[in-house]
């Protein structure tokens, strides 16, 4: 069984709780997830099989949208409400300073990431030398906040703060919640965390772990199981004919004018696709006419190509004079089946097509 599903994680299960159910459901050994959810959280959690595992690496660098709340006023020592109460006050504030503080985070900021997390230190996880009563240094981390909105305040017992949140990887919700009370002077813990997006996955689209019991038994399993490729769905994409297809599978590299066809409904193929697209990249892919040697390097935003031009062709000689483009295009076989990522080069021969992972 090779692909994605678009779990959604119960509260009170570990993310490797998920994957151990579903190695027992499906009997499939080769499963991993993409990107822990903490026990007390819920949400979107990405789990790979089979082949698909290989997607883990990237699936992880994917954005993640939460909502959350954090509770003012209570510090612990795991940053939530799980953990063993430090401080406690009653705040008095404002729902304009409040606001403030929540929103105040967009952009890049340095986190410090909790004693209790899966973070490595001198090779030993922080939550583990946490539960001996071992603090240790944490390096920082920068992380950036795209969004942060909040959504409600409640004030019954305690001032409780709903917001959503879209961020990078390697986020810290928890950490964030405290910052947050700590920016208002009062302190803070998160007291619920729903994840609704990790990269192209969304909430509305996920399924429970009892409906996936209920497809075991129906037989129709892999009627919800997501291709690789969705992971790359941003991407540009090529087929490869028959021949072609082959000699990739192999690791070698294919020369633009044998990729035969660009999937996504585009008219033109092949070489006549890639010229146009990165045109500010590639002179004549057809008859190899470029023999720039200026020494600019410059970025096409809208590409997201970094194009470098040869600055001592001399120099190069030992590489086989490669020149790598930051692109990554998705590859098909002959049959319609995603195999690769793939990367754009420029030989002194020609423009090609290489392997960057086999799926």
């Amino acid at each position: 069984m090779d692909g994605i599903l678009n779990i959604l994680k119960p509260p009170g299960m570990t993310s490797f709780d998920v994957v151990s159910f579903l190695r027992r459901l499906t009997g499939e050994r080769k499963i991993g997830h993409a990107g822990t959810l903490d026990p007390m959280a819920a949400g979107v959690l990405p789990v790979c099989t089979g082949r698909a595992t290989k997607a883990v690496e990237f699936l992880m660098e994917k954005d993640k949208l939460y909502r959350a709340e954090v509770t003012l006023g209570i510090t612990t020592d795991t940053q939530d409400t799980t953990g063993t109460v430090l401080t406690e006050k009653k705040p008095e504030l404002s729902d304009p300073e409040i606001i403030e503080a929540v929103t105040s985070f967009r952009g890049k900021y340095v986190q410090i990431p909790p004693m209790y997390s899966a973070v490595r230190v001198n090779g030993k996880k922080l939550y583990e030398l946490a539960r001996q009563g071992i603090e240790t240094e944490r390096q920082a981390r920068e992380v950036e906040i795209y969004s942060a909105r909040v959504i409600s305040i409640s004030r019954k017992d305690r001032i409780r703060v709903l917001f959503d949140i879209h961020c990078s990887k390697g986020t810290y919700i928890r950490t964030l919640c405290a910052d947050i009370g700590g920016a208002l002077g009062c302190g803070g813990c998160m007291s619920f965390l729903l994840r609704l997006k990790a990269g192209p996955f969304h909430i509305s689209e996920s399924v429970t772990l009892e409906e996936l019991s209920l497809r075991k038994d129906e037989g129709t399993l892999e009627d919800i199981i997501i291709g690789t490729d969705t992971v790359f769905s941003g991407l540009d994409s090529f087929m490869l004919d028959e021949a072609s297809g082959k000699k990739f599978m192999n690791g070698m590299q294919i020369p633009f004018s044998k990729i035969r066809e660009y999937k996504d409904g585009c008219m033109e193929t092949g070489i006549d696709k890639v010229t146009n697209t990165y045109k500010d990249t590639f002179t004549d892919a057809h008859t190899n006419t470029d023999t720039d040697t200026d020494t600019d390097t410059d970025t096409d935003a809208d590409a997201g190509i970094a194009r470098t031009k040869d600055k001592d062709k001399d120099k190069d000689k030992d590489k086989d004079k490669d020149k790598e483009y930051g692109s990554l295009v998705r590859v098909y076989g002959n049959d319609g089946r995603f195999i690769a990522l793939g990367l754009i080069i420029r030989k002194e021969n020609g423009n090609y097509l290489k392997v960057r992972k086999f799926f």
